[in-house]
């Protein structure tokens, strides 16, 4: 998987984000603050921050929220019961520091988890 292209920056705008979402098909990217994983941003946080009345060219630098789920390991079972649990639109895999290693998408869980 091509985990970059997941990747926004804080600094990115809200038209920004819109765009990278539209490009990857998904309903969420991750937010990078100097190449460590810092949030997730969704499609749901964007609808919000527009109902909220911010502008297509805010910054997301105080619209994500920083508590997000992740992984520490590359684990399809277990993101499917964070899936299965919270709806979540992706899950970051990262390491120690906080940098992205892989993205997991309810697309990867159809597609490589076998289930017995």
């Amino acid at each position: 998987m091509e985990k970059d292209k997941f990747c926004v920056d804080i600094n990115y705008t809200l038209f920004d984000v819109m765009e990278v979402i539209e490009s990857i098909r998904e309903r969420a990217v991750v937010i990078l603050s100097e190449d460590k994983v810092c949030g997730v941003l969704t499609l749901g946080d964007i609808i919000k921050a527009l109902s909220e009345g911010k502008n297509m060219y805010a910054r997301i630098e105080k619209l994500y929220n920083p508590h997000f789920s992740y992984l520490k390991e590359y684990d399809l079972k277990k993101a499917f019961e964070m899936f299965k649990i919270r709806n979540y639109s992706l899950i970051p895999v990262i390491d120690d520091e906080y940098h992205l290693i892989n993205v997991i998408t309810p697309r990867d869980i159809m597609t490589r988890l076998h289930f017995e």
